[in-house]
């Protein structure tokens, strides 16, 4: 780039959720092994919802199977980008 160019601004959001999508996807598919969940998975027996984590003044992203823990999604940072995940997978569940 030569002097004075401004630099052209880039949105990397679509990019970061894409990433986060098949994060959580590869997080869902073990917590259901974990689980032993067989057979189809009905969309009415899973719940997503923000639930109230002791120590945590705001609701968590909680994804649930027929009451069962599948995981949560902690955010890390104030712009969204950097998540921290727990699940019975990671053996680092706190109710």
């Amino acid at each position: 780039m030569g002097k004075g160019i401004a630099k052209k601004e880039v949105d990397f959001s679509s990019l970061i959720e894409n990433a986060r999508c098949k994060n959580e996807l590869k997080i869902l598919e073990a917590a259901i092994k974990y689980h032993g969940i067989t057979g189809d998975i009905k969309d009415e027996d899973i719940a997503a919802k923000y639930e109230h984590v002791r120590h945590y003044g705001v609701g968590i992203y909680t994804l649930r199977y027929q009451g069962k823990l599948l995981f949560r999604r902690f955010r890390q940072d104030m712009e969204g980008i950097k998540f921290r995940y727990e699940s019975p997978i990671f053996n680092n569940v706190t109710e």
